[in-house]
């Protein structure tokens, strides 16, 4: 999380970034990763059948840009919806309404992620 590095750097909070001892920056997952990423995480859960229709991770991955955290947040939300309305998949449909209810909040209504307001952001916003 860039945001949280740029704050634990503050000199007001250098007792905090003495006790960090490492810090990884992981890029985003490739599509068929995020793919994988879900099924696999199913499957650990121990589902044993195709739960996301097929069309749904290109969604995902765009929505997302393959960052895990976000990944599960959209995940868990789909499944949710889906169980509300007693489907037995995830459909396109499910995920584009999660993403159109904006519960995410690290999603933006566009379609680009927005975990960091970048200058152009919050010049527009101003």
């Amino acid at each position: 999380q860039p945001e949280l590095l740029e704050t634990v750097r503050r000199p007001d909070l250098a007792q905090l970034a003495q006790r960090i001892s490492a810090n990884v920056f992981l890029k985003g997952l490739s599509e068929s990763d995020v793919e994988h990423y879900i099924v696999r995480r199913l499957e650990v859960a121990g589902v044993d059948r195709e739960v996301f229709e097929p069309d749904t991770y290109k969604l995902i991955h765009k929505i997302t840009q393959g960052v895990p955290r976000v990944v599960n947040q959209v995940c868990d939300y789909a499944l949710l919806y889906a169980y509300s309305t007693d489907d037995q998949t995830v459909s396109l449909e499910v995920i584009e309404k999660v993403f159109e209810d904006g519960f995410i909040l690290s999603v933006s209504r566009d379609p680009q992620i927005s975990l960091v307001p970048t200058r152009s952001n919050q010049n527009s916003e101003s």
